[in-house]
């Protein structure tokens, strides 16, 4: 990762060199597929609701409670106090751990045997997305600052748009691999 030192007098005096500007584009480059692999992450349940019903004989409230306050309550409780962990420790380190850790969940989501497990997996996922936003969004006025542009700030808006549309077709290949996956 490019370091903040070494860019910031560079970022100020706005001469910043052809290799610092790449550093940031890369940056901004890796921060907007973290992006969209949560976004694709928290896509994934939703995209699979009918195989799930099956597979656990889940009744709507339960794919309600699945699909919604499992994921976004932790995600809205954890994500104040993630953001001020993020302004206080190194952020792409915190980044890296929350993105193990939610990979981590998401793949306990496919392993788990019951409802009340695929629950408490969600709840997990959503908690630990829950920093990623903030880490990365002070990474990118770290690493950023005046080197690409008024929407270096937007990784959002690039990101959910390519989780979105790798979510249908992985949820589609989970869908039909039959063994080892959700089964019809």
């Amino acid at each position: 990762m490019v370091e903040v030192s070494r860019m910031a007098p560079a970022a100020e005096s706005g001469s910043a060199s052809p290799g610092i500007r790449l550093g940031a584009w890369y940056a901004l480059g890796v921060l907007t597929l973290v992006y969209a692999c949560q976004y694709m992450d928290r896509q994934i349940v939703a995209i699979l609701i009918e195989p799930l019903r099956r597979e656990f004989h889940l009744t709507d409230a339960q794919l309600g409670v699945l699909t919604g306050i499992a994921l976004t309550v932790p995600f809205a409780l954890a994500g104040i106090p993630l953001g001020i962990v993020a302004d206080r420790v190194n952020r792409r380190n915190l980044l890296a751990l929350l993105l193990t850790v939610w990979s981590a969940c998401t793949a306990a989501c496919g392993l788990v045997s019951s409802f009340p497990m695929l629950l408490l997996a969600r709840v997990a996922v959503g908690a630990s997305e829950a920093g990623g936003y903030p880490a990365s969004m002070a990474m990118i006025g770290d690493v950023a600052r005046g080197d690409v542009g008024g929407g270096a700030d937007q990784p959002g808006g690039a990101g959910d748009r390519p989780g979105l549309a790798q979510g249908h077709p992985i949820g589609a290949h989970v869908e039909g691999r039959g063994p080892g996956g959700i089964s019809r």
